[in-house]
């Protein structure tokens, strides 16, 4: 977080509020309590993200071309009724 400051001579400087904002003993707490609570989301994330990696084509490849791909592919059900 930087913001302004006026110098000696007038002219307009940065002032650099990162450090001591970075040493302050309540934001190194809040720090590691969110910290603490990602790492615990992490496995809940993981199992999501693998139940979804069967459509990864949807975001991986152009998605009018995947849509397409899927149009022209028959689904179950369309063959089913067909037999």
């Amino acid at each position: 977080m930087c913001l302004f400051t006026e110098s000696v001579h007038g002219v307009y400087g940065l002032k650099n509020y990162h450090k001591p904002i970075a040493e302050n003993k309540d934001v190194a707490k809040y720090v590691m309590m969110m910290s603490s609570a990602a790492a615990s989301l992490k496995a809940d994330v993981v199992g999501a993200l693998m139940r979804y990696s069967d459509y990864a084509f949807l975001w991986e490849k152009d998605r009018q071309e995947a849509v397409q791909v899927c149009n022209l592919s028959p689904s179950l059900v369309f063959l089913h009724n067909d037999m």
